[in-house]
């Protein structure tokens, strides 16, 4: 397997026919007839992980490809969308947005719209193939908000007294502000069609940005032996992240203030002996597990735009919590506080657990008789308050 995942994100190619002209900020005189017809065809270009996760990431994540496997833990990167769907927003004199003018779903080879000349739009793209977010319209006019929320979960969870919500689904898109549909048949370019029929097209490049951030989060358990040379934690039985935004505003890119917990099952398993870099940038064998969460990234902040100013200031102490499997079958919760790490990556990446095995848990849990079956283990992560929503304003 390639070590560098290079997935894609659409880049949409919008052209207008006959009778349409899109400008993004570039306002220019007008057209031909009443309405035109926008056909919207897509071209597919990588989203370049190196750009989100930094250029080192692959040596950071130290986990080996081999024993990862993506139907289980989860793409290490971005996938193909399904289809997009784009919604254009007509824009009164003070360009606000007052009429939801234009709502479809279209194929990711693209399809075709209808907008009315002489006016200007904003126009949003995202991906449809989304399971776990839901898109409710509050109705009306007020075109700043709309709500999202995740399914809940029957699944065990890992933080106590609280509900299972899913992550999100992978969401990219764009917004590209004040469209304007020209009647100028000198603004457009003739093309002659296959029937030998005229069309006048204009062609706009848009490209589809990532609403949602991946985290890789891999845990290094140092010294994880007995005196009889018997491996003490064997398997995680799931880890939770807390301090994470529980939505975004579309328009603006911004996550909320609100907080939600979120809980990734499926732990890569074990892999033993392996020669290691520690944060400290020392080297040793230990062994390692991997996990993958898909987020909004941290609360109150762009993550694009944290990311070009190389990090962002957390408005909460992020921690992450992991229910190790001991040998005897007792599991065993691990806290640790990543918030200097989450700041520095604030569009996703790379976060390192380091556990000192034998330092750190306790004789008392390590040397316990083995039981049967778990211990009913809830793993506690601190200073995380329940959001039952996640919340995604348009």
């Amino acid at each position: 397997m390639n070590r560098l995942h290079r997935h894609i994100a659409p880049m949409i190619f919008v052209a207008l026919l006959l009778t349409s002209l899109i400008t993004s900020c570039q306002r220019k005189p007008l057209y031909l007839v009443p309405h035109g017809n926008v056909s919207i065809a897509t071209t597919e270009y990588d989203i370049q992980l190196e750009l989100l996760w930094g250029a080192n990431w692959q040596d950071e994540w130290q986990y080996p490809l081999e024993s990862w496997n993506e139907d289980i833990h989860g793409r290490i990167g971005y996938t193909i969308p399904t289809g997009v769907h784009t919604i254009a927003y007509q824009l009164d004199d003070e360009f606000n947005r007052f009429r939801w003018h234009y709502d479809r779903h279209i194929g990711i080879q693209g399809g075709r719209v209808q907008l009315a000349t002489k006016e200007y739009y904003d126009m949003l793209f995202y991906n449809d193939d989304t399971e776990w977010i839901h898109f409710i319209d509050r109705g009306g006019n007020d075109y700043r908000t709309f709500n999202v929320t995740t399914n809940t979960n029957s699944r065990v969870q890992y933080t106590r007294n609280y509900s299972g919500y899913n992550q999100p689904d992978q969401l990219i898109g764009t917004l590209v502000s004040e469209v304007y549909v020209s009647d100028d048949p000198d603004d457009y370019i003739m093309e002659r069609n296959e029937d030998g029929s005229i069309t006048y097209v204009y062609k706009m490049d848009v490209t589809l940005h990532p609403y949602t951030f991946i985290y890789l989060y891999q845990v290094i358990l140092r010294n994880n032996r007995t005196d009889e040379g018997d491996v003490i934690v064997t398997s995680a039985e799931g880890l939770t992240a807390n301090g994470l935004a529980s939505g975004t505003d579309l328009f603006t890119r911004r996550t909320h203030s609100s907080v939600v917990s979120l809980t990734q099952d499926y732990v890569a398993p074990l892999v033993t002996d392996r020669l290691l870099t520690l944060p400290d940038g020392t080297q040793e064998n230990a062994d390692i597990m991997g996990a993958r969460i898909q987020t909004w990234g941290l609360p109150n902040v762009n993550p694009l735009e944290a990311l070009t100013r190389g990090g962002t200031e957390p408005q909460d102490s992020t921690f992450v919590g992991v229910g190790l499997r001991l040998h005897n079958g007792y599991t065993y919760v691990m806290q640790k506080n990543v918030t200097e790490q989450m700041k520095d990556r604030p569009a996703g990446g790379v976060i390192t657990l380091v556990l000192d095995v034998t330092k750190e848990i306790p004789d008392s849990i390590i040397n316990r008789p083995q039981v049967e079956s778990g211990s009913g283990f809830d793993a506690v992560v601190k200073e995380w308050e329940n959001e039952v929503k996640a919340e995604l304003e348009i």
